[in-house]
């Protein structure tokens, strides 16, 4: 039986959350959730299944996943060394302001609506010109060192990668 976290477990700490996330074996490594977070991960090690709202998919080393706000996702390692990502949380009101102009709301309803299909896993050779790589990197440095001015960098690769 899959156990399911939502929002009301996972506390709210700010509206841009980054972490790395590893391990050392093959397994789990998120049990089934959902919170309000549009999620992405961009793979740094190791081989992965990921199951968005029950459809698999895998990624590997250099591969880019996105998770829409909402949408129920599990991760495993299906490496035996197990592996790494970088993990990008961002809440959709910090991508867009409801009280302004619309034109840009028109770019993040894709990732509101959990039944909005569209791609999940961008390969590493579909993105290796993107500059994903550099900026999840950014956002991970951004986040560890915490120097001032920190969440406006973290909003703004967050902002560029979802470009």
């Amino acid at each position: 039986m899959r156990k399911f976290y939502t929002e009301e477990i996972i506390p709210k700490k700010s509206p841009v959350l980054v972490h790395y996330q590893e391990g050392s074996t093959k397994g789990t490594f998120a049990y089934t959730h959902m919170h309000k977070y549009i999620e992405m991960l961009y793979c740094t090690d190791g081989n992965f299944t990921i199951i968005l709202d029950e459809q698999t998919h895998t990624f590997e080393k250099g591969d880019f996943v996105v998770i829409n706000s909402m949408e129920n996702h599990t991760i495993y390692s299906t490496d035996e060394k197990g592996g790494g990502y970088i993990c990008l949380r961002v809440l959709p009101e910090i991508l867009y302001f409801p009280n302004e102009l619309d034109f840009d709301y028109k770019y993040i309803t894709p990732f509101l609506l959990s039944s909005f299909q569209r791609k999940r896993v961008f390969k590493r050779d579909e993105i290796k010109n993107s500059g994903i790589k550099e900026e999840m990197e950014n956002v991970l440095y951004e986040d560890t060192n915490r120097n001032f001015g920190y969440e406006l960098a973290l909003k703004s690769h967050a902002s560029k990668i979802m470009l």
